[in-house]
């Protein structure tokens, strides 16, 4: 027969409550036991394998016990938040120089025919380069105009695909705001407060009965360790 939420609530949750509302207690408790044990009958201390069975016993029944009460009283989970998307912008392409080299037929400086290509980008002979240096000429570049009709493109193309995300998105937070009212009315019943309070004593338990364990094993190693090291108070 499964474990029902109240079965788990009305047997469970009294030892549980009882653990988890006096940690420093328990875990206090169960080192002084140990170390005063070992300390008064060291003789007796390697005997109590009784003693160590029934603590790892019962921490683990403890811990079982909490795992289920948490286990069975599941809360309603909060909805997911919606995320806004951001719509990317199509690449146009690599961004050409904007104006680029025209060639001259004639010398900018003694008006001679140029008949050497790189003179007439250089838009003088090499004479008069090698006098007065390069004086190019340059000219609108109409891969550059090509270049921006494609980014003025993709750019509306980008925001036209934004709007619609943000239309997705706002319709989505308002969803999203009526799912949480309903959550919030979901966690506010009789039933769902009381698998709350189960939840958190179990998970204070959980971590009591961990620091129980930890204690027992630094216990253990100190008692180990003063034995080895032959103290005159656990002599």
């Amino acid at each position: 027969m499964p474990i029902s939420s109240e079965v788990s609530l009305r047997v469970l949750l009294p030892p549980l409550q009882a653990i988890s509302r006096h940690p420093v207690r328990v875990i206090g408790t169960f080192v002084t036991v140990t170390l005063v044990t070992a300390a008064v009958l060291p003789d007796f201390w390697d005997y109590i394998e009784l003693f160590r069975v029934v603590a790892v016993a019962s921490t683990s029944t403890v811990l079982v016990s909490a795992g289920a009460v948490r286990v069975t009283n599941r809360m309603p989970p909060k909805p997911k938040e919606p995320r806004r998307k951001t719509a990317k912008l199509r690449s146009p392409g690599k961004q050409p120089p904007q104006r680029i080299p025209l060639p001259v037929g004639r010398c900018v400086m003694c008006g001679r025919k140029l008949t050497n290509y790189s003179s007439q980008l250089a838009g003088v002979g090499p004479d008069c380069q090698a006098r007065y240096g390069s004086r190019p000429q340059y000219q609108d570049n109409p891969a550059y105009f090509e270049w921006q009709r494609r980014m003025h493109t993709a750019l509306q193309e980008q925001q036209a695909a934004q709007r619609e995300h943000d239309r997705v998105y706002a319709a989505a937070r308002a969803t999203h705001a009526e799912q949480v009212r309903v959550w919030h009315r979901q966690l506010a019943t009789p039933r769902n407060v009381v698998r709350r309070r189960a939840r958190s004593v179990a998970n204070r338990t959980i971590v009591v009965d961990v620091g129980v364990l930890l204690s027992y094993v630094f216990s253990e190693l100190v008692v180990r360790l003063a034995t080895f090291l032959q103290l005159p108070f656990f002599a």
